[in-house]
């Protein structure tokens, strides 16, 4: 695997000197699936309920794999349209794990993806699916085409 650029001021993949509230992953292309990966040791700081890590910085991370997933399918600009995640079990607090997205399709402006965090035994966390959408701009606006 290819570890990938990161974007400093990256809320997942940030460094912390420009982001304080990173969370500093890594991300890295595997060319054999053409898949992002992210592996994480979650950390108290990510804590939702005791000992579990809060959903939301999951759909962060999730997030990220989809969509660093499009930009290595296109050099072009996409960003997220719509998200349904499924959370199927607990993502624990100290435990190895990794988040998997790649893309399925692509139709004109858009792109279709999908991800899993999975647990160091290979089994799924969380699942999720993504649309994305081409940012187009013209006259210095950025505007996205509708769904």
């Amino acid at each position: 695997m290819k570890e990938m650029p990161h974007t400093p001021t990256c809320f997942v993949c940030g460094e912390a000197k420009l982001n304080k509230r990173t969370l500093g992953l890594k991300l890295f292309w595997d060319e054999a699936t053409k898949q992002v990966v992210i592996p994480f040791v979650p950390d108290e700081s990510w804590c939702g309920y005791e000992d579990m890590v809060h959903g939301g910085i999951l759909a962060a991370i999730i997030d990220d794999a989809m969509a660093r997933a499009t930009k290595m399918e296109s050099q072009d600009l996409y960003v997220t349209a719509k998200m349904e995640l499924l959370f199927r079990k607990p993502v624990l607090l100290g435990k190895s794990y990794r988040a998997c997205g790649k893309v399925t399709t692509q139709k004109g402006r858009k792109v279709f993806t999908e991800a899993e965090i999975l647990d160091e035994n290979d089994l799924p966390c969380v699942s999720a699916t993504g649309l994305f959408v081409l940012v187009s701009q013209s006259k210095g606006e950025t505007k996205t085409e509708a769904i």
